[in-house]
């Protein structure tokens, strides 16, 4: 959805709320999944929320919805899965426009070094020159992929892997 055409749903008259949900404020190199804000584009969010919409806290919002006194025209912003972005870079903005948020942060993660299965598979595929002929992952979903003539990466996969979004045929 643009976020021309979210602001208008946003602008609907009655009482009602919305939650915007962020991952990374960040310009990666490869962004299949969308799941990436550019700062200056957050930024101008931000900013626009703040000017036009009563940005209220996830927990003032929970407390309207008990007592049944929903303010017009709310927004709560929200973000998954505690990037170093969000904590680097949002949370400066975030400050500056003295806006609320809430960050989900998945507590089971904190003392490991791990990443996302979706940020190691962005890494691994868009990344790694040579990969092998058969790609396969054994779960309960027992996938398997053939990167055939795709398994060793040049200038045009690169810049092919770089267009690919989630969702589309690999």
């Amino acid at each position: 959805m643009s976020m021309q055409r979210l602001f208008n749903s946003l602008s609907r008259p009655g009482a009602r709320a919305s939650v915007l949900m962020y991952h990374r404020i960040h310009c990666p190199e490869y962004d299949p999944w969308q799941l990436s804000v550019s700062p200056g584009n957050f930024r101008d969010h931000i900013s626009h929320l703040r000017s036009n919409y009563n940005v209220i806290s996830v927990t003032s919002l929970i407390g309207q919805l008990k007592t049944n006194s929903l303010t017009q025209n709310s927004v709560c912003i929200t973000f998954d899965d505690a990037y170093e972005c969000n904590f680097e870079i949002a949370k400066p903005i975030l400050e500056e426009f003295s806006c609320p948020a809430t960050f989900f942060v998945p507590s089971r993660f904190i003392n490991e070094q791990k990443v996302f299965w979706w940020d190691a598979l962005v890494d691994l595929a868009f990344t790694t020159p040579v990969l092998p002929a058969v790609f396969k992952i054994n779960s309960p979903f027992n996938f398997q992929f053939q990167f055939k003539e795709h398994a060793v990466l040049n200038a045009e996969l690169i810049e092919k892997h770089r267009l690919w979004r989630g969702g589309e045929d690999p």
